[in-house]
């Protein structure tokens, strides 16, 4: 899979699954004990459930296949994980709204009504042992294959299996034959290396790719397909690959997939709208919808690598910006590095002279009062701050013109008298005196006007408009 392909693949996702036939919506849940109460709506096609051991993902999971296909949740750990509480799925079915709402009693699931495509739940790390136990059973191969249809892979599918697995398979032939239980699994026969073996002697690693692959691409169209845990046995290489592999067959035949995954390889490639993570509290379960902070996925080992460098003009755009990204996108902060140019002008000519590095982002955040001075040829990676004058023209303007107001919030009955003093200065020597009066740093006192600024009418929305305008320039995580 190449990787413009693949950044095709992603783009449709975020831009068709709103056309598709089956479309998830919301789940809500109450009284489950583990979990206890919370709702998420879906975003996208293909949705992540995201956490360390022990949280709830498997639990979350299967009461998402009780609502979904009520009939077909009775094996033991359902059983065991949905003693009691009540789940809802509301869904979109060929334009229509739908929900089914279930209630637990011994895992057994009352009521509700199955959703109007087929159900697929995959459980790689039950599933794979039993079924590689069963072929084992056979020791002439012929036995079980006796009477069966196979088909060799070529073209597509071999390149496809062959990218999950980093591997040069020369032949895959795939066999279906019956199981122990009277249910289809896939039989394999490959070649590697100049050496010919089957399903029997394969790895786990090895054989969860080869199942994977199978049981996705077999699945029908519009179908809900569940997975717990896919990455199980697989390789970190690996489990990057099903990541690009769950998006084409997501897209493919508008399958909608949600899967349970503690992977850091998979979380860090997938967007936002595909993320939910969950970690537990005194209340059961929280979650969070969306791009989680960077303490919770630390807990997945997704630790954040500065690739991106931010250019300001002076120590207080580096302190108003550090303060913006921490406000709200955490997650983007831990990736940058703000650098102090000491001026617009040094700004222009450090993207001007980064020009053709590929490997790490560049931004250029401006002061407000330079938006028309801008070079045409920087403007591409060009941001402002809020408000058409520099940062500290902008605070001196709002503790002079709310004076009384500032006085309470600051807790200084003598503001009046240090902006007295302070009349006349440049506004870099304006705010330096007042950090002196003040009798703290520029960096606590910047943080305390920002605060009191975000506070006023409109800045909050300023702000968050700045930071989003960086967002697009910020290299993307995969």
């Amino acid at each position: 899979m190449r990787a413009a392909k693949i950044a095709d693949y992603r783009r449709h996702l975020r831009d068709r699954g709103d056309t598709w036939k089956f479309q998830l919506q919301r789940f809500a849940f109450e009284g489950i004990p583990s979990l206890g109460q919370a709702e998420f709506s879906f975003k996208s096609p293909l949705t992540a459930i995201c956490g360390p051991n022990g949280v709830g993902k498997t639990t979350l999971l299967r009461a998402i296949r009780a609502a979904a296909f009520p009939e077909g949740t009775d094996d033991p750990i359902s059983v065991h994980k949905l003693p009691s509480g009540g789940a809802t799925l509301e869904y979109q079915f060929a334009g229509n709204a739908k929900s089914s709402t279930v209630a637990f009693s011994q895992g057994k699931p009352a009521g509700g009504t199955a959703v109007d495509v087929e159900v697929i739940h995959l459980d790689v790390a039950s599933a794979l042992p039993s079924q590689q136990q069963y072929l084992c059973t056979f020791d002439n191969a012929a036995d079980l294959i006796n009477g069966v249809g196979d088909k060799a892979l070529d073209g597509r599918d071999l390149a496809l299996v062959n990218y999950l697995a980093k591997r040069d398979y020369r032949e895959v032939r795939i066999y279906e034959v019956e199981g122990r239980d009277h249910d289809t699994i896939p039989y394999f026969e490959v070649t590697l290396d100049g050496s010919s073996y089957d399903s029997r002697a394969m790895g786990g690693g090895e054989f969860a790719i080869f199942y994977l692959w199978w049981a996705l691409i077999r699945s029908p169209e519009n179908s809900l397909i569940l997975i717990e845990e896919p990455e199980c046995h697989l390789s970190p290489g690996s489990q990057s690959a099903l990541c690009d592999f769950l998006v084409w067959v997501s897209i493919a035949k508008a399958r909608t997939i949600v899967l349970t995954t503690h992977s850091s390889r998979i979380v860090a490639k997938l967007d936002d709208d595909n993320l939910i993570f969950v970690y537990r509290s005194e209340k059961g379960i929280e979650v969070v919808r969306g791009q989680p902070s960077p303490a919770l996925l630390e807990t997945l080992g997704v630790e954040a690598m500065t690739d991106t460098v931010v250019f300001v003009e002076d120590r207080a755009g580096a302190e108003f910006a550090r303060f913006l990204l921490q406000a709200f996108r955490p997650d983007l902060a831990r990736r940058t590095e703000i650098v102090d140019k000491q001026g617009d002008g040094n700004i222009v000519n450090a993207i001007r002279e980064s020009a053709g590095i590929t490997h790490i982002g560049m931004i250029g955040l401006f002061d407000g009062d330079v938006r028309l001075k801008v070079p045409e040829e920087v403007k591409e990676r060009a941001v402002f701050l809020p408000g058409e004058e520099a940062i500290e023209v902008i605070f001196r303007k709002m503790l002079e013109e709310n004076r009384d107001r500032m006085k309470e919030i600051l807790n200084r009955p003598d503001l009046g008298e240090v902006l007295f003093q302070l009349k006349g200065a440049d506004h870099h020597d304006w705010y330096a005196g007042l950090c002196r009066h003040f009798g703290q740093s520029q960096e606590q006192l910047l943080t305390t006007l920002i605060r009191i600024w975000l506070r006023l009418d409109g800045n909050e929305a300023a702000a968050r408009a700045t930071v989003e305008a960086m967002v697009p320039l910020y290299k993307a995580r995969r």
